[in-house]
């Protein structure tokens, strides 16, 4: 069976081998070459699987790696918030057109002016950044006063110092 299974190994034929070695344990549990080809570590007497002894360390496989639970934790809030931020600036985009179009412009302007979340600051400032209409600026620049996160200052910092309208330069210091 060992014969086989490295003769499948050097052929390529990895179901055939794993089957082959399956059978040498089998017929012999303790047969170590077999136990390692298969995945297998022997820990505190007994034989258990790489993963099994990775999970034995407070290891949980996840996207391709072994990680810790608190790492896996920061990865999906990271993930939360970077799904929750491409929403903010699908609605953001929405209402930037509509603030354009006469008969949707006080719905939009209602809807821009009630943001309050920090989640939003990131694509309200993208926003800003690009926006050419010094009355659209304030706005932005009144939302991210009125949230008042670190983020938020920061933005209003950088759109005074790198913003070429010196009314919206001027507005985002006052904010």
């Amino acid at each position: 069976q060992w014969e086989l299974a490295e003769w499948c190994r050097k052929s390529a034929l990895t179901r055939q081998r794993e089957r082959h070695l399956r059978r040498i344990v089998e017929l012999n549990p303790n047969h170590q070459q077999a136990r390692f080809a298969l995945g297998y570590q022997f820990l505190k007497g007994q034989w258990i699987t790489r993963s099994d002894a990775r999970r034995n360390e407070g290891y949980e496989f996840y996207q391709g790696k072994w990680r810790t639970p608190q790492e896996i934790e920061i990865l999906e809030g990271r993930s939360r918030g970077e799904l929750a931020e491409k929403e903010w600036l699908g609605r953001l985009k929405r209402w930037r057109k509509e603030l354009d179009d006469r008969d949707k412009a006080k719905l939009a302007y209602t809807s821009i002016t009630a943001i309050d979340d920090p989640v939003a600051v990131h694509p309200l400032g993208e926003f800003f950044a690009k926006e050419r209409m010094r009355n659209v600026k304030v706005m932005y620049a009144d939302v991210l006063a009125k949230i008042k996160t670190a983020e938020a200052v920061n933005v209003l910092v950088e759109r005074a110092l790198t913003d070429g309208d010196d009314a919206a330069q001027k507005l985002a210091i006052l904010a």
